[in-house]
């Protein structure tokens, strides 16, 4: 019984792995596209959303702080 579910483990083992590198190659062309988009804050902005950087932010505190 063990070595029927190791040969069937073997035989599938080709289509699991090429699912797995698709995937992988593919969220890889993802992250190296949002990479040069947004440089070093691209992890951030993976979904769609209010998009502020972190340059955004500073110049806020900064006008807050020149206003006080």
């Amino acid at each position: 019984m063990k070595v029927i579910q190791f040969i069937l483990r073997l035989i599938a083992c080709p289509f699991v792995l090429c699912i797995s590198l698709i995937t992988n190659v593919f969220h890889s062309i993802r992250r190296t596209i949002l990479f040069l988009m947004y440089g070093g804050e691209f992890i951030n902005y993976e979904e769609k959303m209010n998009r502020h950087t972190v340059k955004d932010v500073y110049l806020k505190i900064a006008e807050q702080q020149l206003n006080n």
